[in-house]
């Protein structure tokens, strides 16, 4: 089997296509889906090309459904007209070619001026500001009540995670976090510098967590359930 290759299964108006990828730190054949790299069989090493596909197609009605079910969410994208959540509340995009100044709120509404052809990159950047802004000053206040310190905070649109630390101190996020409520964005803020003082997800991390940021399993709960919808957007 090569290091990899791609696998399509169903057919007609659903039909999805699966990258099979060799792993040496596998242990199992597992299927993953991302929104970045879509549908993978990822393959132990030691696992033949014939077992892993005999594992795929024993999965393949789990797929086709997934697949089916992400099709009926349509991109969203940044348009005249059109909603964004920030901050966990609906606004629509207002573009007009007579508006001035920069992109900014104004009620239940986002003004953008200027070209329309430049709307998504716009939002785009008014959101990533927005998400630093928030971030940045949840980060100095918990880190301050923590009595912990970090280096630098990096904004960037990751998919498998939102937000991470390194044990230099540096923090990292999605700027997709500002389209969720503030209380998620916060706790997430929170779960990162609890890292600062415990690098795992043990009891005691927890405990640092819930010191801060008593309602966090909430929070986590909405991550949950709605956070793969916030990669729709843009």
């Amino acid at each position: 089997m090569k290091n990899k290759t791609n696998v399509t299964v169903g057919s007609g108006d659903n039909e999805a296509e699966v990258s099979l990828r060799k792993s040496r730190l596998a242990k199992r054949v597992m299927i993953k889906y991302s929104n970045r790299k879509g549908f993978e069989l990822v393959v132990p090493a030691r696992i033949s090309m014939k077992h892993a596909l005999n594992f795929l197609y024993k999965k393949e009605d789990w797929v086709l459904e997934k697949n089916a079910l992400l099709k009926k969410r349509s991109r969203r994208i940044f348009a005249h007209g059109e909603q964004v959540p920030i901050l966990g509340e609906l606004y629509t995009i207002n573009y007009s070619v007579a508006l001035r100044g920069i992109t900014r709120i104004d009620g239940n509404q986002l003004l953008i001026f200027g070209l329309e052809e430049h709307i998504p990159r716009k939002t785009k950047q008014f959101l990533v500001k927005l998400a630093k802004e928030k971030i940045s000053s949840w980060a100095a206040s918990h880190a301050s009540r923590l009595e912990v310190r970090f280096n630098r905070i990096g904004i960037r649109d990751t998919t498998t995670r939102w937000g991470s630390c390194s044990h230099s101190g540096n923090l990292s996020f999605s700027w997709r976090l500002v389209m969720a409520p503030e209380s998620v964005l916060e706790y997430v803020v929170v779960h990162e510098l609890a890292h600062l003082l415990e690098m795992n997800h043990s009891k005691k991390f927890w405990e640092v967590v819930a010191s801060i940021f008593p309602n966090y399993k909430k929070a986590r709960g909405w991550l949950k359930a709605n956070g793969g919808d916030l990669h729709y957007y843009g």
